[in-house]
């Protein structure tokens, strides 16, 4: 199977590339770890998949509308 065959694939299957599918599994992990966890974003970005914070936090805004200290202060503050 080649690259561009399996994205054709995945993109007719999910109606999403590769990419953005992997983005979006480490995002949901993402937030599961800013509000269940005291762990630094640093250390989330790492765990989660991203090679560095800035591109974690960019590709998290753009899923989600908030960065992620944005996103752990609001959901935290409900518990």
């Amino acid at each position: 199977l080649s690259p561009s065959h399996f994205s054709r694939v995945v993109k007719q299957a999910f109606g999403h590339s590769f990419t953005e599918l992997l983005a979006t599994l480490r995002v949901e992990k993402a937030r599961e770890e800013l509000i269940l966890t005291d762990k630094s974003l640093i250390q989330i970005s790492l765990d989660c998949g991203f090679s560095d914070q800035s591109y974690f936090t960019k590709v998290f805004q753009k899923i989600t509308g908030r960065t992620p200290g944005e996103y752990r202060r609001l959901h935290r503050s409900t518990l």
